[in-house]
């Protein structure tokens, strides 16, 4: 079972694949492919943000009120 393409065959679909590609200093690039990488870079980025702001603590002055009253104690 062969799951290459023959000589033939790439010559007929060539034309096809490489139609939305560009070389250029020896890179291939697509411009579609470029701009949903972006796309999901900066989604990454901002779900990464988000990410460090939850789940945190609340502040030292209303973490310390809460367990003082809880204790009977009083904050001055």
């Amino acid at each position: 079972m062969s799951f290459g393409t023959t000589p033939k065959r790439w010559a007929a679909l060539k034309a096809i694949v490489l139609a939305d590609w560009t070389l250029s200093e020896g890179n291939w690039s697509n411009d579609q492919v470029a701009r949903e990488h972006r796309f999901v870079s900066e989604k990454v980025e901002r779900k990464r943000a988000a990410g460090k702001l939850g789940g945190r603590p609340e502040p030292l002055d209303y973490s310390l009120s809460i367990s003082l009253s809880a204790l009977g104690g009083t904050v001055a």
